[in-house]
């Protein structure tokens, strides 16, 4: 998204990169809004959250899908905030979550899980250059979304081996 979207909007002459980069601001600014709401609690519900916040995601990039195919441009705004604010719903979370697993105390583990997150950045990028190059941004939109779709879906709910079910989580 942070590749695809300013990319089609100067490649397609819709606007320039200032404005392509205040227009991408409606996604980043949900996300940074999101941190201190969802990072504040010392728990989280990593599975509901996850599903939550790829709903969210795939919503948008659906919508992103439609605007820069065959729909108004414009579209774009209302789309990146519902991304903006499903990513922000799986960041904070989801490292709060992930510090209290096993996993989350192991360094090795959590770089790796770092790793794995920040090369999707990089994917998504040459999936979203490429796409605009192809001239079919929004197909790259719905690729992700499906992504988000499918991973959502593959969520499971899962007790945690060391909770007490006796015990109430603040």
């Amino acid at each position: 998204v942070q590749v695809a979207v300013p990319a089609w909007l100067i490649v397609d002459g819709r606007l320039g990169a200032g404005g392509a980069a205040t227009l991408l601001l409606g996604m980043t600014l949900p996300m940074a809004a999101m941190g201190p709401i969802t990072g504040r609690r010392p728990w989280v519900a990593f599975d509901g959250r996850l599903r939550r916040g790829l709903g969210g995601c795939a919503a948008g990039l659906a919508a992103l899908a439609v605007a820069s195919s065959s729909g108004p441009w414009w579209l774009a705004a209302p789309a990146l905030l519902i991304v903006g604010l499903g990513a922000g719903s799986l960041l904070a979370p989801s490292l709060t979550a992930f510090a209290h697993s096993q996993a989350g105390e192991n360094t090795v583990a959590l770089s790796l899980y770092n790793l794995s997150r920040l090369g999707a950045f990089g994917v998504g990028g040459l999936l979203g250059g490429v796409a605009v190059d192809a001239g079919a941004p929004g197909a790259a939109f719905a690729v992700t979304c499906a992504l988000c779709i499918g991973t959502a879906l593959a969520v499971r709910e899962r007790a945690d081996p060391h909770d007490d079910p006796t015990e109430r989580r603040p």
